[in-house]
């Protein structure tokens, strides 16, 4: 889905309005250590933080069910200092004035098992 595209491209380039066009008003982001954020309080944690220096894609699902969908997907994330994560992640997606918007996203940690799969 490119609104998935746009707002996991955001998280590298900085782009702060491609984000926000990306989240429904009313949106929550989970991250992996489970705190929640709102979509505003995301963004101002994506503006304050440094950001990923790429990120990789694999095993995107994409389910649509009329005006809403649910996407699953593992990111290879690289990260500042030469790290990385990997992640598993679900989005929530409602279709709204005509366009798709997250209104839920989550990621999931896979551990120090999955990284000795990263090639990085």
């Amino acid at each position: 889905m490119s609104v998935e595209d746009r707002f996991l491209q955001s998280h590298v380039t900085g782009d702060l309005s491609g984000a926000r066009s990306s989240l429904a008003d009313n949106s929550i982001v989970i991250y992996e250590n489970g705190d929640e954020r709102t979509r505003d309080a995301f963004i101002g944690d994506l503006e304050r933080n440094s950001y990923w220096s790429g990120l990789t894609s694999h095993d995107r699902v994409i389910h649509i069910y009329d005006d809403a969908a649910v996407t699953h997907a593992i990111l290879m994330i690289k990260l500042g200092g030469g790290q990385s994560d990997i992640v598993r992640t679900t989005g929530v997606y409602a279709k709204q004035a005509g366009a798709w918007r997250i209104v839920s996203w989550q990621t999931t940690p896979l551990g120090d098992a999955a990284k000795a799969l990263s090639p990085h």
